[in-house]
């Protein structure tokens, strides 16, 4: 008979978060993002991760993939949709 597993089932190789994405911020904008994320009850990865690729796809003009649009409220959907194609100078300006 075959060894029992035990916990979460193995994930598709597509589905595998095994590349990792540094982004440079300062110690006030790490502990800004994860006192939302904890607000929101997720770890720091768990919360950004969606944002960040719903950004990349409204920049990029692609439709949201896995129905991540329905994550976010209608309002903060239109106001990530007027950073684009205005492009660089606005985006960074929020930072």
């Amino acid at each position: 008979m075959g060894k029992k597993r035990r916990g979460r089932p193995p994930k598709k190789p597509t589905q595998r978060k095994d590349v990792d994405l540094r982004i440079p911020v300062t110690a006030d904008q790490k502990a800004l993002i994860m006192r939302a994320a904890r607000a929101d009850g997720a770890d720091m990865a768990a919360w950004v991760r969606p944002i960040l690729l719903l950004a990349a796809e409204l920049a990029v003009d692609e439709e949201p993939a896995n129905r991540r649009g329905a994550l976010f409220s209608a309002e903060f959907l239109r106001h990530l949709k007027t950073l684009w194609p205005q492009g660089r100078r606005q985006v960074s300006a929020l930072s």
